[in-house]
């Protein structure tokens, strides 16, 4: 992981500042998305500026379908946990105007090196990676060059947009409206929102972990499972969040089961694991619930293919997708 070097500050900050002269927060909202696909990866980033309410002003770029998805789902009003789970766990390249005493030490040192001079509230330039699971961070130098291509095309969308004025509020259906970037020429075109690469995860298991668990025996007890983000991140080289993975007895109200969960090597590793997690509680209960209560249809999707295998019913407000021991909860 190469360091970013002044070059690519600077660079960032000058497109940062002209970015700012600009305000595209007075003639955009959030839902209207520029695309821009970076040619070393061919990936398709989603690019939001927020800040019409005056509140928060910020130039987002959202990394691919998933993440666009995961933004799709933060506009139309979730809960204050979900959003934040959500947004831990979307990847993110963020440039944000603070205030200075958001800015972090390093942030200062930054732009003291390159003798740059910011006055006013909401008006600090700030660069941001988000990883799922992990700790927002500065850019290293790959990150950097991302970035200045992501502001640089950005910027000669955004001064576009303010001279013509061409986008429209919003897409059909409360959906993102988006534009496109492509070979450097602005194309005002509206595209429909496929998510055509979206990934239902199904957590992996094998026969062997399915035939341990029909040795137990069956209990008409009934349990409810917990998993979210713990806002507090572990002080590691590179900061992570833990899970929290909780069972709850439905007679009893009382946590018969709690454990912490990492996303390593990466998110979508951990939630693979997570019926490895679910048959350590069997085990140790010794026996097999009548039934399982997932909180999300997320969690449901994830273990499914699991609680079908191993014959026991799971149940979830609104599961869409459901197999032959699956129940839906009214």
């Amino acid at each position: 992981m190469a360091i970013t070097t002044q070059e690519q500050w600077q660079k960032l900050y000058h497109f940062a500042d002209e970015i700012y002269k600009i305000k595209p927060w007075g003639f955009l909202y959030e839902d209207q998305i520029i695309k821009i696909v970076y040619p070393k990866t061919n990936i398709e980033y989603y690019v939001s500026v927020m800040g019409s309410a005056g509140e928060h002003f910020s130039v987002t770029a959202y990394e691919g379908d998933q993440s666009l998805n995961n933004f799709h789902k933060l506009l139309n009003s979730v809960s204050e946990n979900e959003k934040m789970q959500l947004i831990l766990e979307t990847t993110q390249v963020i440039l944000s105007f603070e205030n200075n005493e958001f800015l972090e030490k390093e942030d200062k040192k930054i732009i003291k090196d390159l003798d740059l001079k910011y006055r006013g509230k909401k008006a600090y330039p700030c660069f941001r990676i988000q990883e799922p699971g992990y700790l927002r961070a500065r850019p290293d130098s790959d990150q950097a060059d991302l970035m200045i291509f992501l502001y640089e095309k950005c910027l000669q969308v955004l001064s576009y947009v303010n001279d013509h004025k061409t986008m429209e509020k919003g897409g059909e259906y409360g959906l993102p409206e988006i534009q496109s970037l492509e070979n450097a020429e602005w194309i005002d075109v509206e595209e429909e929102i496929q998510n055509t690469n979206i990934e239902i995860l199904s957590a992996e298991f094998d026969q062997k972990m399915v035939d341990s668990i029909k040795k137990l025996p069956f209990s008409s007890d009934e349990y409810v499972l917990f998993s979210f983000i713990i806002p507090m991140p572990i002080l590691e080289k590179k900061p992570i969040y833990g899970y929290s993975f909780l069972i709850l007895d439905t007679k009893t109200s009382m946590i018969v089961y709690m454990d912490t969960i990492a996303p390593k090597p990466d998110l979508r590793s951990m939630y693979k694991d997570y019926a490895k997690h679910v048959e350590k509680f069997f085990k140790k209960i010794k026996h097999c619930p009548k039934k399982l209560i997932v909180t999300s249809e997320f969690y449901a999707d994830l273990l499914v293919d699991f609680f079908n295998a191993v014959e026991i019913y799971i149940y979830c407000k609104q599961h869409k997708r459901t197999g032959k021991n699956s129940e839906l909860a009214v």
